[in-house]
């Protein structure tokens, strides 16, 4: 909104949405009026030193900052600006957070990226593991908004990838949540991870009741989930010979139109038994079957496949066509499948999609 004098109470309209933005000109030192000016001029520049700035420069400075800022947040820090009781406001902070914690039933994501971000002197090579942080970024946040799922963390350090979803909080509560937005989600999201950006990933989801609410003190916190199912989550995401997506009995049993293979049972914590693992099967899968990385022979025939697609994805784009017959319980749609994922696997290396359907 553009800047306005108020002749009457000279007084600075800085936005009309809040209250707080009206402050009186006689309060205004030489430092702010230069801030001020800053935000409605395409040419200045704001270069002031930060332990320069005294209360009335912090309080415009928070002003101007506020344009940027989400209204949650910025209703957070009212409290802190200008003259305030802290003993008083503490008080109210704490009992806000004790009333915002809850607990609920929540569908919990954990999803593990399988790439590389060791930094090098490679500017280049920083450049391109940036890039596909932001792919990524932009993939999950773009499907879980479709799916009205909230992204709760992106953690990037030394161990690696790893992206905390949630389903279910306060204002993300539908009808069969899991069997249509939440565990449908998770599919998508490996999806289009591996088939547009190529970046295989392992996905470990659970359903249970979690402490949602605010974890941390008055003026340093954040919005937690804790429970046993997140703990499981986690666990499931990080098991080895992952198969893409696992899940537990609380997810199977709320899903009765998908199929599930039962994965060998693991300890978590918070749980006394071992607990059931599973993993969904797309429609697709389910008619088909999935590739088996133990699958054994067959080689001189799936390179054959294997070369007939680099022929048709080539320049020449000259279609074929290819013929398997044998006997009831040969094995042909064991090595159909097996021929479909490294045919997928081959062409996504050079940026080609594969698009596969059963009849014509």
């Amino acid at each position: 909104e553009q800047l306005r004098e108020e002749k009457s109470s000279k007084s600075v309209v800085i936005a009309s949405r809040q209250s707080i933005f009206f402050r009186n000109q006689r309060e205004r030192s030489e430092m702010a009026d230069r801030m001020q000016k800053s935000l409605f001029s395409l040419h200045s520049q704001f270069n002031i030193p930060f332990d320069l700035m005294d209360l009335v420069d912090l309080e415009c400075f928070h002003r101007l900052l506020s344009f940027y800022i989400h209204p949650v947040v910025l209703s957070d820090e009212k409290a802190h600006l200008g003259k305030y009781n802290s003993r008083r406001d503490d008080q109210n902070a704490r009992e806000r957070h004790r009333a915002e914690a809850e607990l609920r039933s929540v569908f919990t994501m954990f999803l593990m990226p399988k790439i590389k971000i060791n930094l090098t002197d490679s500017l280049q090579q920083n450049k391109n593991i940036y890039d596909q942080l932001h792919f990524i970024m932009n993939t999950v946040t773009s499907i879980l908004d479709t799916y009205k799922g909230h992204l709760r963390q992106y953690i990037v350090d030394d161990k690696g990838v790893v992206l905390i979803a949630t389903f279910g909080l306060r204002g993300s509560t539908f009808p069969n949540l899991v069997s249509e937005r939440a565990l449908p989600s998770c599919r998508r999201i490996y999806d289009a991870l591996r088939e547009s950006l190529g970046i295989e990933c392992q996905i470990g989801a659970t359903l249970g009741k979690v402490y949602c609410g605010v974890v941390g003190g008055l003026h340093r916190h954040e919005y937690a989930v804790l429970g046993p199912s997140v703990n499981l989550s986690a666990r499931l995401m990080s098991l080895k010979n992952h198969p893409g997506i696992l899940v537990d009995e609380a997810v199977r049993q709320k899903v009765r139109c998908m199929n599930f293979i039962p994965y060998p049972p693991v300890k978590a914590k918070g749980y006394i038994d071992l607990v059931p693992v599973f993993q969904p099967l797309s429609s697709k899968e389910a008619r088909w079957g999935r590739a088996d990385p133990k699958f054994v022979g067959r080689n001189k025939e799936i390179d054959t496949i294997c070369n007939i697609s680099n022929t048709v994805t080539g320049e020449n784009n000259q279609p074929q066509m290819v013929f398997v017959w044998g006997e009831s319980g040969s094995g042909k749609s064991a090595f159909i499948v097996q021929a479909i994922a490294k045919v997928r696997t081959m062409l996504l290396s050079v940026r080609k999609r594969v698009v596969i359907t059963r009849n014509i």
